[in-house]
């Protein structure tokens, strides 16, 4: 990829594209839109209710008041990133509330809990960080996360806020910021060298599922296969005979392929011949060909 479809690269656009690539491509090339689950779109109608300080939601109403925000709501922030692979992007984030480089907040909300634990490992906020950092921020912020729970409606597939927030402060260090540095600029490399495979997707997987069964079973048998016969070897060794034999069938030696040792004259010659190859190789006279051919990959077990 020589360039991004975009000047600035987003937390939410860093994440999608370390979880799956084509993914990425889709949503941030091809322009696609992503599926909202109901977590999502119930995400984006607290966003709202705090943009306009109410909600038809009676829970979530209820909940605005104990909202704790700094001076700026939706507070813009961006930096030019310097690396090797793009050097006009951008980082671009969106603090939910925050006053200077003194304080922000991030309002989450969803079923997953929240614990200090996982706080203190949310890359958005050292995300964040770093921005202010190319900013002129002379040490991180003081950042809190603030979790709203929500829930599935009992006999129904809706889901519904409970009015349980818990809140978090996480104390950033200029070592999460390196880390980060560090994250993004594997991730821009990865972009760099990514091509984009216009991919099949198969909705029904039984005929793949079967390949990989027998794939691994495959493998499996070749392995099993290979400690028998060395067992076998060992026993023709010891009993010093040359084959062994049962009802089933047996185990001999065959003769391999024949290697050719030719004359020191020839050999000089061929020796030749292989650097005039490499010289036309490096010089571009000789010219490759690549083929392709269908290959398969297991997919990793969630």
């Amino acid at each position: 990829m020589k360039s991004l479809p975009k000047e600035h690269l987003s937390w939410s656009s860093l994440t999608l594209w370390e979880s799956s690539k084509k993914s990425w491509w889709k949503r941030y090339v091809l322009g696609e839109k992503m599926f909202e689950t109901k977590h999502l779109k119930k995400g984006k109608e607290f966003a709202e209710a705090v943009e306009n300080d109410e909600s038809e939601d009676l829970i979530i109403d209820s909940m605005l008041p104990y909202l704790q925000k700094c001076d700026v709501m939706e507070a813009r922030i961006e930096a030019l990133f310097p690396n090797d692979f793009f050097p006009d992007l951008k980082l671009l984030g969106f603090k939910d509330t925050a006053t200077g480089f003194e304080i922000f907040r991030e309002y989450k909300t969803g079923s997953l809990p929240w614990d200090q634990k996982k706080v203190d490992l949310h890359g958005q906020l050292a995300f964040y960080g770093l921005i202010d950092s190319y900013n002129g921020a002379e040490k991180p912020a003081k950042c809190f996360l603030d979790w709203f729970e929500v829930i599935k409606k009992k006999d129904s597939k809706e889901v519904e806020f409970t009015g349980k927030f818990e809140s978090f402060e996480r104390k950033l260090k200029k070592s999460d910021l390196t880390n980060m540095e560090k994250r993004i600029k594997k991730a821009l490399k990865e972009m760099a060298e990514y091509d984009y495979v216009e991919t099949l997707e198969m909705e029904d997987d039984n005929l793949l599922a079967r390949y990989s069964k027998l794939d691994r079973l495959e493998k499996k048998f070749k392995e099993e296969k290979e400690k028998i016969k060395d067992q076998v070897k060992q026993m023709i060794e010891a009993a010093a005979c040359q084959e062994a034999e049962s009802e089933s069938g047996k185990f001999y030696e065959k003769g391999n392929p024949p290697k050719w040792i030719y004359s020191n004259v020839l050999q000089k010659k061929i020796d030749a011949v292989d650097v005039a190859k490499v010289n036309e190789q490096k010089n571009g006279v000789a010219k490759k060909i690549q083929t392709t051919s269908l290959t398969w990959q297991a997919n990793k077990k969630k």
